[in-house]
């Protein structure tokens, strides 16, 4: 949202300039600081490995270190949490800008999860709703089957010995 969009919202919600000027220049200054791109991440080129069953240590180095890279870590942990969806004081709301640029930013980090991941993994993660739900499932998911691999591993090595 530009600055004259900002404007004009606050027009249509019948902000009063005069009595709510703290509220105004706080979300116009809120509007202004998030001038930096949002980050588009072409899993094609910079994934080599999509997940699957058999591979899922590996595919979680790999995209947890291209997630710090680009400072997407903080998404799929909450450490950037997500804002607000309205600010402003008493009966005074409007949508916040930042709310609505930190939920396009995680859809970005959930388009990377979807390309990045086998038809099968996708099959079951769709009814994810946010970055930080699809990396929860996947790891719980897959955590259960690396222990059930290696326990089936051990139960092989014992009854060779």
């Amino acid at each position: 949202m530009n600055k004259f969009e900002l404007l004009f919202t606050i027009f249509l919600y019948g902000i009063s300039f005069s009595n709510s000027l703290t509220t105004f220049f706080s979300i116009l200054l809120m509007a202004s600081a998030n001038t930096t791109p949002l980050v588009e991440l072409s899993t094609a080129i910079t994934l080599l490995i999509k997940l699957s069953s058999k591979n899922h240590h590996i595919w979680r180095t790999q995209i947890t270190h291209l997630l710090q890279a680009y400072g997407l870590y903080g998404y799929v942990t909450l450490d950037i949490s997500c804002p607000p969806p309205t600010v402003g004081d008493g009966d005074i709301a409007i949508v916040n800008p930042t709310y609505n640029r930190w939920k396009c930013q995680d859809h970005y980090v959930f388009l990377t999860f979807l390309g990045s991941c086998g038809s099968h993994t996708q099959i079951v993660m769709t009814s994810a709703t946010s970055s930080t739900t699809y990396w929860t499932r996947l790891n719980k998911h897959y955590a259960n089957q690396s222990r059930t691999l290696m326990t089936m591993i051990l139960l092989l090595l014992l009854l060779m010995a």
